[in-house]
């Protein structure tokens, strides 16, 4: 009798083993899928964010652009008001225009 009993407690523990083997193994293969899926998400993020970067930056471009434009148009039609005052005037707006430059004056 206490040898059938020493039997069912090593069938008992051979099973108890192969329970654990089995979990550990299932363990592994989630943590592995985990990895995997972790992987994923984060190329597919990145891939998202950097699209995103790079429509932000073309808006940023054509932002700047448009600026830029508009500063260039400003700086010509000031340059044709500039060239159609008489020349003492002209003389006047350049020293009125230096004289606020080199003081760090405050344009009106």
């Amino acid at each position: 009798m206490s040898d059938n009993i020493i039997q069912q407690i090593i069938k008992i523990e051979a099973e108890a083993d192969r329970i654990v083997a089995q979990a550990e193994q299932n363990a592994r293969k989630l943590e592995d899928s985990l990895k995997a899926k972790t992987g994923e998400l984060r190329a597919e993020r990145e891939e998202s964010l950097r699209k995103e970067m790079e429509g932000f930056e073309g808006g940023l471009r054509v932002e700047a652009d448009r600026a830029e434009q508009e500063l260039q148009q400003r700086a010509r039609q000031a340059t044709q008001r500039l060239e159609h005052l008489d020349e003492k005037a002209r003389e006047e707006a350049v020293q009125f225009v230096l004289k606020r430059l080199r003081g760090g004056q405050p344009w009106p």
